[in-house]
């Protein structure tokens, strides 16, 4: 599934749709397919699918940055109101 499919299927009208593809039309003919590609890319992997997250990303020129997919490796602190995966093994 592509961003522009992600955000077409969120309008409900085909006015929207249409000022949608314009936009998508207008964003290749000022930024190029490529770093339109690229960034469109970017926000399908950071789940972002709007119009405005995309325009965000080709002004800034993230697309032209370096992306890393931030990964979570830090564990959660210990405390008593926590519960582990034990406690929701045990039956009743």
């Amino acid at each position: 599934m592509n961003v522009a499919t992600n955000i077409v299927s969120c309008k409900k009208h085909s006015e929207q749709v249409r000022k949608i593809y314009l936009g998508f039309k207008k964003l290749n003919n000022t930024y190029g397919h490529l770093r339109l590609d690229i960034t469109c890319r970017r926000a399908l992997a950071l789940d972002c699918f709007s119009f405005k997250s995309i325009l965000s990303i080709l002004e800034k020129g993230l697309d032209k940055q370096p992306f890393v997919v931030p990964i979570c490796t830090a564990t959660p602190p210990d405390h008593d109101n926590l519960c582990g995966s034990q406690y929701y093994c045990q039956s009743t």
